[in-house]
């Protein structure tokens, strides 16, 4: 995700194989929990080389071959971080915040041959939040209107949903998919 050659390959090669390219979902992230005086740089870059710089680099090398398919689109994860921030995920909530207006900017040069969207998970229930540091980071289940953690099918219905004929009339969006915690 990080390495601009690697990435380039990738996708040629996907493309090769599938016989073109005619939507991309950029899922990859990782997350680190930690205060800012504890955030060194090269966490910090860790952070957004992964999930800011390697969606910008997928979306890059995907290009071409989404402007040859009708219908194309481009859906990235951004997370719900990056519309309500919360305390010890500054790089998190930055990389994410990155992700949800690098979208709103393709959205808006890509329109209207390719459309970009996003969606914007709470709470998942995925290895990444199994570990200790990011769930107690993680915000009290109370604040979430539906009381529990989303399964990653819910996460892949939002996904599903952009990427097809449903949401034909929709770029720049991002959907909160967070059990209701970004709207109290």
């Amino acid at each position: 995700m990080t390495e601009e050659l690697s990435v380039e390959t990738s996708v040629a090669g996907a493309a090769e194989f599938l016989g073109g390219i005619d939507g991309v979902v950029n899922a990859a992230g990782i997350t680190e929990v930690a205060p800012l005086e504890s955030t060194d740089f090269a966490m910090w870059r860790r952070v957004m080389a992964v999930n800011l710089d390697g969606t910008f680099l997928v979306c890059r090398a995907c290009l071409a071959h989404l402007r040859e398919a009708p219908f194309a689109t481009i859906v990235n994860i951004a997370s719900g971080q990056a519309l309500l921030p919360g305390a010890s995920l500054s790089a998190y909530a930055a990389s994410k915040g990155g992700v949800l207006t690098l979208s709103r900017a393709l959205a808006a040069e890509l329109a209207p041959r390719i459309r970009v969207n996003s969606v914007c998970p709470g709470i998942v229930d995925t290895p990444m939040v199994s570990g200790n540091a990011v769930r107690s980071a993680a915000p009290d289940l109370g604040r979430y209107a539906l009381k529990r953690m989303a399964s990653a099918q819910e996460i892949a219905q939002a996904l599903l949903f952009f990427t097809g004929t449903e949401s034909a009339f929709v770029t720049g969006a991002a959907l909160a998919v967070d059990g209701g915690r970004t709207f109290h």
